[in-house]
């Protein structure tokens, strides 16, 4: 589908605008989508939209299934969280094809694939929000939560307790994952470490 032809389904009358907004997400894939960086990003390319114009392009670009919107869950609370979603490409060939600055790395890659994987397997994802750190996705199906960090490789101490001590903060015991693209994953602390291609191809039943 072109993007004049979701631009004519969607009645997008502003398309300079719809793209700046969709480059923005592309190179900013996976982080938050605050109005005012938004806002600040679209003033540098020259455009003036209000924040109402902001969220529904995005509510659009998320019913043309362009892009996923996925809500924040706060873990301590209990409650899915209002404002500042996350955007993921529902096919990552958009991200290549809209590239316009430095763009989603191979990590972002990753995660983004996680994230459609899972969405396609019947789960209901959010990003899980422990204090002022994120767990990468809760993944819930049948009313159980399933915990994942995403991670290119884990190539030091650093980066391991990085990932693995993302869930430090989760106090009850479901299911924690890291997925990785190293070719030989190793579990620590009762956290199951996989390799992308064993969550893609062969899955443990939790994550089916």
């Amino acid at each position: 589908m072109t993007y004049a032809t979701s631009n004519a389904i969607l009645g997008v009358r502003d398309v300079v605008g719809l793209e700046a907004i969709i480059d923005f997400a592309i190179d900013n894939m996976g982080r938050v989508m605050s109005p005012s960086s938004l806002a600040a990003y679209l003033a540098s390319v020259g455009k003036t939209l209000s924040t109402d114009a902001i969220y529904a392009y995005l509510r659009a670009l998320d019913a043309a299934l362009l892009l996923n919107r996925v809500r924040r869950y706060d873990l301590r609370g209990k409650k899915v969280m209002s404002t500042l979603d996350k955007y993921y490409a529902t096919d990552v060939g958009l991200l290549r094809s809209r590239r316009t600055g430095q763009g989603p790395g191979q990590g972002d890659l990753i995660e983004n694939c996680v994230y459609a994987e899972l969405a396609r397997r019947g789960f209901d994802v959010y990003v899980g929000v422990t204090g002022h750190a994120e767990i990468d996705f809760v993944a819930v199906k049948d009313e159980r939560p399933r915990y994942i960090q995403t991670a290119y490789l884990i190539a030091s101490d650093d980066v391991a307790s990085r990932e693995f001590g993302a869930f430090a903060p989760i106090r009850d015991n479901h299911p924690r994952y890291v997925i990785s693209l190293d070719p030989f994953p190793q579990d620590r602390d009762g956290i199951h470490h996989l390799g992308l291609a064993q969550f893609l191809l062969d899955p443990p039943d939790d994550l089916r």
